[in-house]
């Protein structure tokens, strides 16, 4: 005879599998220097000014966006840029 889960437990995993994880990505406008790598690295995220300013578009990303938000984090000369942890 099978033992069927408990209510609670199928509960219980269905929420741990529907968790997301999101990440914020943010700019410190006072070292920005507006080089523009983050820009080439996402597009669609980085957006450079006239001005020189970096403009993000929905700074909070999902999960999948993790390996270009690190990779834009780390070569912007500036080091104006940080991923934080939600």
């Amino acid at each position: 005879m099978s033992r069927r889960p408990q209510r609670n437990q199928r509960l219980y995993k269905y929420r741990s599998n529907c968790h997301a994880t999101f990440m914020r990505i943010e700019v410190d406008l006072g070292r920005c220097t507006g080089h523009g790598i983050c820009e080439t690295i996402a597009e669609d995220v980085f957006e450079v000014s006239d001005d020189g300013s970096v403009l993000i578009h929905g700074n909070e990303r999902p999960e999948s966006d993790r390996d270009r938000m690190q990779k834009a984090v780390l070569q912007c000369p500036a080091a104006a840029l940080t991923l934080v942890e939600d």
